[in-house]
């Protein structure tokens, strides 16, 4: 809450006071110049101009209303005024003996002084009569994040890789042991006509590759030298 200067809201006091006793004067000349008879009939119109415009300003400027009534209290406040000083400069100019224009400018001046005096005079009673509340600082604390350490976890080892399993292959059908009587059988047969067959013959006559026919070529010249028989009936020859 903010401390009130009493100095100041004696001053205000007196100033608002002074200002409401002149400008209730001067409306209440003009009611009774426009047949508002009687105190308490004249005093009517000041009230209601120049204490609306005090409520409406008191409206205005607090800060508890809703947007909307202080948007309507700004505007009825700023005619009240208006319309007081309006009251305030006509009613001494109608009241005047002799008019001229210098006096009428000076009462148009002179008689806006007082409504002008009394909305400052509200104006800065309510700015100073309000209630602030206190601003509560709320500072942000930070949040403490606990690290929470990691389980260990057990090492696992490394697997072994499987060995590729190498199915055995089968003997195929037509393999250079079974091609190998052919070559022998072509390989007697020729020798005994008394000519000497070479490998691709041999190849030839087993249904062999080449390679076959040359090293079944080398063996069966091996087994001649060495005075082996050759023959069909050879098994040694045959079955090696």
């Amino acid at each position: 809450m903010t401390k009130r200067d009493p100095i100041v809201l004696l001053g205000l006091g007196i100033v608002g006071l002074t200002a409401i006793a002149a400008s209730f004067g001067t409306l209440m000349g003009l009611a009774s110049w426009v047949g508002w008879h009687g105190w308490y009939m004249q005093i009517l119109l000041p009230v209601c101009i120049d204490v609306l415009a005090l409520v409406a300003g008191r409206v205005w400027l607090s800060g508890s209303m809703v947007p909307e009534a202080r948007r309507f209290a700004r505007a009825v406040s700023f005619t009240a005024i208006g319309i007081s000083i309006v009251g305030n400069a006509v009613g001494h100019i109608v009241g005047m003996q002799d008019a001229s224009t210098v006096k009428v400018v000076l009462a148009i001046v002179v008689g806006s002084l007082p409504p002008a005096a009394l909305a400052a005079v509200g104006h800065l009673a309510t700015l100073a009569t309000l209630v602030v509340e206190p601003v509560l600082v709320v500072e942000e604390v930070p949040e403490v994040v606990e690290l929470v350490e990691p389980e260990p976890v057990a090492e696992i080892p490394p697997q072994p890789r499987p060995e590729p399993v190498v199915q055995p292959q089968q003997r195929r059908a037509g393999r250079p042991a079974k091609k190998r009587p052919k070559a022998l059988a072509y390989w007697l047969t020729e020798r005994a006509a008394g000519r000497t067959p070479n490998g691709a013959e041999l190849a030839k006559a087993a249904g062999a590759d080449p390679t076959s026919g040359c090293k079944w070529l080398k063996e069966f010249e091996a087994a001649e030298k060495q005075h082996k028989p050759t023959g069909v009936s050879n098994l040694s020859l045959v079955n090696a």
